[in-house]
């Protein structure tokens, strides 16, 4: 705002400025004075000389490359990727689909999914649109490795590969409820797939009545059995109080998991899940908030962080108390993800741009290589390593890692 404000005003200066020396111009025309190269100036031509009234004029307009005016003028041009944190590498996706998460096994091998049935891939050099069949909105990427990678979109579309580059491509395993397929009932959209290892992967969204008082809102996919049998609910603490929506899933193992869900809601289990196991829910009504919840990671059970609406952020550290911290957040915009490599290495993205970093001591703002002007919301991030980050969100991926003198590219091809 005091941005602005101050190119305002440096902007009416220039233009009171220019006005002067136009009413002497239109003075010195009535008294026929003449130019130095003995052209006389019409009122006419005194007029053209005010600048801001001409976009491309030289006297008033604001310097093409002008990104804000701190110092009351042009301060800085928009970055270029040797210039900031995170730069736009070309996804080939078209403007019109949005990406909605990313996930990866390393370096060389990134996903990233959304709209319209969209997947792309990284192999360490360029993105790569990957075909499918389905036209659904891909709203999550997970797995367990390089040739463990699950994409789910509703009850009725789950997708399965074996890795970039084989025959299979991704195929559908059994639908969540085998009876929505044969009877063609609605599908409920699957908010998030999370894997924390080979032969395990739990699928979450919202809350789906089944009986009288239990509701479903996550399953685990159980290997080698009846399609029909596939999935199996893990809704044990559904019968004591609603399990309401599953907008994350996160987990040090397969018998240590959290999930979070609208209104400041986040519950762990640190019983057996599925296969019949006692699972042990707790709910943590102490986050203190009741903002929408989105997002949640950690380095480890006593490391958690979880982010939401409003710039919402906390942080679990296990110290007995049984509450998360309140945690600055340099942003009042939705955070819609999380993810880091550590302790004092953690990422948060979302709306208008937002790109925060955590190193150990507060959340700073990322800078980006993005227009200037409206930002879009940034939904998903991942990476590999502490100098290898990926966040997406709408057609864009923005890459945090060794710099480079290449100046953002917005309109990238297929590969």
């Amino acid at each position: 705002m005091r941005s602005a404000f101050r190119s305002l005003e440096t902007t009416r200066a220039r233009v009171a400025s220019s006005v002067v020396v136009g009413l002497a111009m239109l003075a010195c025309a009535v008294a026929s004075c003449a130019e130095s190269d003995g052209a006389t100036v019409t009122p006419e031509g005194v007029e053209s000389t005010v600048p801001e009234l001409d976009p491309g004029g030289d006297a008033a307009a604001p310097d093409a490359d002008c990104v804000d005016a701190d110092d009351g003028g042009c301060a800085t041009r928009q970055r270029s990727c040797a210039e900031a944190d995170f730069c736009e590498v070309p996804t080939g996706v078209d403007r019109r689909f949005t990406l909605l998460d990313v996930w990866g096994s390393s370096e060389r091998d990134v996903w990233a999914v959304g709209s319209g049935g969209t997947i792309i891939h990284w192999d360490g050099a360029s993105w790569t649109r990957v075909p499918i069949a389905y036209g659904e909105t891909l709203r999550s990427v997970g797995g367990s490795g390089i040739s463990d990678v699950w994409i789910v979109s509703s009850t009725r579309v789950v997708l399965h590969s074996t890795g970039f580059g084989t025959t299979a491509g991704f195929v559908p395993v059994p639908p969540v409820y085998a009876a929505d397929e044969k009877s063609g009932s609605d599908a409920w959209s699957l908010s998030k797939v999370w894997s924390p290892g080979p032969g395990t992967v739990f699928v979450g969204g919202p809350a789906r009545t089944v009986a009288l008082d239990v509701q479903d809102s996550l399953w685990r996919f159980r290997f080698g059995v009846a399609a029909d049998r596939a999935w199996e609910p893990v809704s044990t603490f559904c019968r004591v109080w609603p399990c309401g929506n599953v907008t994350a899933v996160w987990g040090t193992s397969a018998s240590d998991i959290w999930v979070i869900g609208p209104k400041g809601t986040a519950r762990r289990s640190t019983g057996p899940i599925g296969s019949g196991g006692a699972e042990q829910w707790t709910t943590m009504e102490t986050t203190l908030t009741t903002a929408d919840l989105h997002g949640i990671w950690g380095s480890s059970a006593s490391d958690v962080w979880i982010v939401g609406d409003r710039g919402t952020i906390r942080h679990w550290s296990g110290d007995g108390s049984g509450r998360w911290e309140i945690v600055h957040a340099p942003t009042t915009e939705n955070l819609r993800a999380v993810w880091g490599t550590g302790p004092n290495d953690a990422w948060a993205v979302g709306d208008a741009g937002t790109i925060l970093h955590w190193d150990g001591t507060s959340w700073r703002a990322a800078t980006t290589t993005l227009p200037e002007g409206s930002k879009p919301r940034l939904s998903g991030v991942w990476g590999s390593g502490p100098d290898d980050v990926w966040v997406v969100g709408e057609a864009f991926a923005l890459h945090f890692g060794a710099k480079t003198a290449t100046d953002p590219v917005t309109n990238g091809g297929v590969q």
